[in-house]
């Protein structure tokens, strides 16, 4: 997390599922909470998600090729609505489509924390360090609650782990 970012991880705390995490403690550029602490401004910010992306994360070609499509490319669309997001993507050939949703909060350190209404993770919990510099809101996942097939975390680490642009 680059300059600007506002979730930070707390030394005591474990990740559920292993996650790389580089915490920073630099003040945040979002909107202030009513506590004072700094908040992901509402609006819609879109990545796309390529073959390397799912690399990195050692994410199986076969279940990476389900998600990108022929193409090699998933465009991401997150919308953040003070206390609730929406993930919608397509891979080229669709429209896009809502993949998750529920309620955000943000944590003591400032992290912003998902849960999802989703019926794949009903009543998961995500926290996501985040950093806004400008137009860009990266993310990067902490800790999740997510459980089962560990293949599961890494897609949702592909769909909503980087940088994304507000539109």
């Amino acid at each position: 997390m680059g300059a600007g970012a506002c979730g930070t991880r707390d030394s005591s705390d474990e990740p559920a599922e292993e996650v790389a995490t580089t915490p920073s403690t630099s003040p945040a550029t979002g909107t202030d909470q009513e506590d004072g602490g700094a908040t992901i401004p509402d609006g819609t910010y879109t990545k796309v998600v390529t073959m390397p992306d799912a690399d990195r994360l050692g994410l199986s070609r076969d279940t990476a090729l389900e998600f990108l499509g022929d193409d090699g490319e998933l465009n991401v669309e997150l919308t953040i609505d003070g206390d609730d997001y929406a993930q919608f993507s397509d891979d080229g050939d669709a429209p896009l489509t809502q993949g998750d949703g529920g309620t955000a909060a943000y944590d003591e350190a400032g992290n912003w924390v998902i849960t999802s209404d989703s019926s794949g993770c009903p009543g998961c919990v995500t926290t996501w360090a985040w950093s806004l510099e400008g137009p860009v809101l990266s993310l990067e996942m902490i800790e999740t609650t997510e459980a089962g097939d560990p293949e599961n975390v890494l897609i949702s680490r592909l769909v909503f782990e980087g940088e994304f642009t507000s539109r």
